[in-house]
Order: structure tokens, then C-alpha cells, then sequence
């Protein structure tokens, strides 16, 4: 009886998963039409092939068995983690009509290296000091390169769509390269929801807000913008987008990678204490170019902040619980303050 459950569960969430990731597909090729019937095509099938990959690799029973294949089978591993950004890259490419030495340049500089050192990387027994550091440095790319724009001459050739697949193409490419390599504790590395993700975030929602609201409104940083005309409906549709495109790639870089990381290497609670700070200062600094020059301490400050909390949540509860909160954060900053 209890397997029976279980399998009808898994069928459930395959489901569930399914018609969402189906109809954001669809959903794309509406609200961003591209030039040509191709690019729609392609750019419908790379989100529903991305999107999908967030839900298919939060289910533990697939990622077990897609670790014990890859300990098997460690020249398969790396060919498919290559083929999972090369021919992606290829398709965008000559479909898009921008495939230039340029092009190559970037794709080789903010992909294939990072990919490389990540793979190098998680080669190393863990045993080897120096292990964390390639993995360290390979996330850290990754997140310049769709962070700061630097990816999105990719897709030139698609309106409207570049950061948002560029982000999903990383997430991808962190569940396939780096996620089966964490599966001593799994929910700090997939983004399937938990009782205690959920709890956690809804208890660090209105701390946060009540803790950075009112010093961004003295300091001139935050000012009231409630918008009352995006339709309900289209609320919830850019909470889903926010937590897809932004909060989970920058909680799978920073807290899923790189705190995992260093949580590995030093254990002693008072050392956490700092390293939570410091990947959180990090985080922080990555928003020096979000704002304007006058408010760029400000922003720091204030996502270093809210970095903590992330931390925090994200110790506690994993990767859902930490980008959950990120994204109800975001998502009351674009309806109700500016």
C-alpha cells in the first residue's frame, strides 16, 4: 500500500510538472514571438527542455539514479555535461544567425571554462584541499557571465528572451554537472518544496521586510510604488518567472555552490557563522551595477542583508526554501516598492 503511494506521488508530481512546464513553453511563444517560426520553435522547446529540468531533477528517485549511473559511467558524465552546452550553443547559434568568432570567444569563456573547472573539480576526492576552489571559481563565472550581461550577445537573434534563457541554461547546467554530487543531504542542491522550505520563508518574509523596509524608505533608497494594474492572474505568472529566471540561479550559485561548498571544508559552527557572512557580502556586491551611483552601498548593504537571510534558509530548509524567499522578496519589491 505505502509503494503504491508512493509511486501514485511520483506520477502526480510528473504530472503537476508536465502542464506547467508545457504551458510556459507555449506561453513564450505568445507573449515573445520571434522573427521566424524556427526561433519560436527552438526557443519554446530549449524552455520546456530547461524548465523541466527543475522539476525532473527535484525528484530524489531520479536524481539516485542518475548519480549512480554517472559514478559508473564517469567518461559518459562528461560528455553529456559538455553536450548539455555545446549543442544547446550550436542550435541558438546557427538558427539565431550569430555564430561569429566573437560569439565563440564568449561561449568558450563564460561556459566551457567554467564547465571544465567544475568538472576538474568534482574529479578530486573531497579530501583534497583544493577541490572547493576550482568549483568555487567555475560557479563564480558562471554567475558573471548571465549576471552581468556578458552571455547575452548568445542570443541576439531571439527578442526578449536572452537573459531569461540564459539563466535557465545555467540552472540546467548546475543539476546535470554539479547537483549529483550532493546528494548526502539533496534538498540543499533540488527545488522541490518541503514543509519546512515553506515554513522557513514564510517566517523570514515579513522579518526581512519589517528589518530593510523602513531604513530604504529613511535613506531615500526604497519609496512606496503600489501597482494596482497588473491583473492578479499575471502576479502570480511573474512570481513563477522571477523564482525560475532569478532567484533560483542566484540560490543555486551562491548558497547551493558556493556556501555548500565552503559548509564542506569548515565545519565548526562558529566558522559557519562567518562564512554565511561572507558569501553573503559576496552576494551582495554582486548588485553594485543594479542601481544607480548614488545608491550603490545602499543596494550592496541591503542584498547582503537579505544574502544572510537566504543563508540562513537555505541552511535550514535547501535550495527551495532559499530561493522561495528570494523571490517573494523580489516580487514585493516590483508590485509594491521601487
Amino acid at each position: 500500500m505505502e509503494k503504491r503511494l508512493i509511486i501514485h506521488s511520483n506520477s502526480f508530481w510528473l504530472v503537476v510538472s508536465s502542464i506547467i512546464v508545457g504551458s510556459l513553453s507555449f506561453a513564450l511563444v505568445f507573449l515573445f514571438p520571434q522573427e521566424t517560426a524556427l526561433k519560436n520553435v527552438l526557443a519554446a522547446f530549449l524552455s520546456f527542455i530547461w524548465v523541466s529540468g527543475v522539476f525532473v531533477f527535484s525528484k530524489k528517485g531520479i536524481m539516485d539514479r542518475y548519480e549512480q549511473f554517472i559514478h559508473k559511467n564517469k567518461a559518459d558524465f562528461v560528455n553529456l555535461s559538455f553536450l548539455s552546452v555545446i549543442l544547446p550553443f550550436f542550435l541558438i547559434s546557427i538558427i539565431g544567425e550569430t555564430l561569429t568568432a566573437s560569439t565563440i570567444t564568449i561561449f568558450l569563456t563564460w561556459y566551457i571554462l567554467p564547465i571544465s573547472l567544475m568538472i576538474i573539480g568534482l574529479s578530486f576526492s573531497p579530501s583534497i584541499p583544493n577541490r572547493s576552489i576550482f568549483i568555487i571559481i567555475s560557479a563564480l563565472l558562471l554567475w558573471i557571465g548571465f549576471d552581468h550581461r556578458h552571455t547575452m550577445v548568445l542570443f541576439d537573434g531571439y527578442q526578449d528572451l536572452g537573459y531569461n534563457l540564459t539563466t535557465l541554461w545555467v540552472v540546467q547546467l548546475l543539476f546535470i554537472i554539479y547537483a549529483p554530487f550532493n546528494q548526502k543531504d539533496p534538498n540543499k542542491v533540488n527545488s522541490k518544496p518541503t514543509i519546512a522550505a515553506i515554513k522557513y520563508s514564510f517566517l523570514m518574509i515579513p522579518l526581512l521586510l519589517v528589518v530593510i523596509t523602513p531604513i530604504g524608505l529613511a535613506t531615500g533608497f526604497l519609496y512606496w510604488n503600489v501597482d494596482t494594474t497588473t491583473e492578479p492572474w499575471m502576479k502570480v505568472l511573474v512570481f513563477i518567472a522571477i523564482y525560475i529566471t532569478i532567484a533560483l540561479p542566484e540560490e543555486f550559485i551562491f548558497r547551493g555552490v558556493i556556501l555548500n561548498e565552503l559548509d564542506k571544508k569548515f565545519k565548526d559552527p562558529h566558522t559557519k557563522r562567518y562564512t554565511l557572512v561572507l558569501v553573503s557580502f559576496v552576494f551582495g556586491l554582486s548588485h553594485w551595477n543594479n542601481t544607480s551611483p548614488e545608491f550603490v552601498w545602499h543596494y550592496i548593504l541591503f542584498a547582503s542583508c537579505a544574502g544572510i537571510a537566504y543563508g540562513y534558509v537555505w541552511r535550514k530548509s535547501g535550495l527551495f526554501g532559499a530561493a522561495f524567499l528570494h523571490a517573494a522578496v523580489d516580487w514585493v519589491w516590483q508590485f509594491y516598492l521601487q
